[in-house]
């Protein structure tokens, strides 16, 4: 994107005198956000605000059925463990159906769905003692884990919870902006580091694992994992420090990413398509010019 803009600069430069800037920023700057509108992840997005603020015609909480019945069959699960939970983590790309789950869950096993949309998943977070069902998007990455009796990764293809993102409106400029198929792969890949005992629950996505006694060895895992790889980013970082100390100081989710990327990346920016409205732009430059050249 840089080398484009560079070129894109020289170009205007060579076109465009200083007293016709003004103009030529507010057509292409009126010309993009035009574009960016016409994206179907903003333009619902913007649906949806109109409706919820202006219409007061909010989005419908309802628990799907499908939800009601996938809850049901993990309550048999934990049910055949003898397991009473005081503590699960639902995970999976946004759209999967965390939220609806988590409610289903919440009714059938009288425990309080906590939904962490809004916490600061770079930092550690305090889960309450109280019988909750905690969901994110980045839960099983970023968090210590083990206080959870049972955690939930839901495997569904990105593409359906792309358009079921699109569907409900809300938060729908995710779709533009987000990589999906990588947060589903550093997710997947978080949840299959952990040690428990294996559930598929039957006709759906969503995959189980109970904890078998205190821990489910997370970190142990990935710290085996990367002594047994060439980790040259967690070298060249801790150059002459002793391996199981660079592990111990870096971010779960950056050690999951040099596991699967090669890279030391973390946080929401690092799902980030930093490409994502890159024809919406060109395509506003190269109308601001022509309707220079035509004027």
């Amino acid at each position: 994107m840089g080398n484009i803009l560079k070129k894109i600069s020289k170009n205007v430069s060579k076109n465009i005198s200083k007293e016709e800037v003004g103009e030529f920023v507010f057509t292409a700057g009126f010309s993009f956000i035009r574009n960016i509108i016409a994206k179907r992840g903003v333009n619902k997005n913007i649906q949806f605000l109109i409706e919820s603020y202006l219409l007061d015609q909010g989005e419908k909480i309802d628990i799907p059925e499908k939800a009601m019945k996938e809850a049901v069959k993990i309550k048999d699960i934990l049910t055949k463990e003898g397991l009473f939970p005081k503590q699960i983590a639902i995970d999976g790309v946004p759209g999967s159906g965390k939220s609806s789950l988590s409610r289903a869950l919440g009714k059938i096993l009288d425990m309080k769905p906590v939904p962490l949309d809004h916490y600061n998943m770079n930092k550690p977070i305090n889960f309450i003692s109280k019988p909750a069902i905690f969901e994110h998007h980045r839960l099983l990455r970023t968090q210590e884990i083990d206080s959870f009796d049972a955690i939930i990764y839901i495997d569904e293809p990105v593409e359906n919870s792309k358009e079921k993102i699109l569907q409900r409106k809300r938060g729908s400029y995710l779709v533009d902006i987000m990589n999906f198929d990588l947060m589903k792969k550093i997710g997947k890949r978080a949840f299959q580091l952990a040690d428990g005992i294996f559930y598929q629950v039957p006709d759906s996505f969503i995959k189980v694992k109970i904890r078998k006694g205190e821990s489910y060895n997370m970190l142990k895992h990935i710290s085996d994992e990367l002594k047994l790889s060439e980790a040259k980013p967690l070298q060249q970082l801790h150059k002459g420090e002793n391996l199981s100390q660079k592990i111990n100081t870096m971010a779960k989710e950056s050690l999951i990413f040099i596991l699967e990327e090669g890279k030391v990346r973390k946080g929401f920016t690092a799902y980030l398509n930093t490409v994502a409205y890159k024809q919406e732009f060109i395509g506003a430059i190269k109308e601001a010019i022509f309707k220079k050249k035509k004027i």
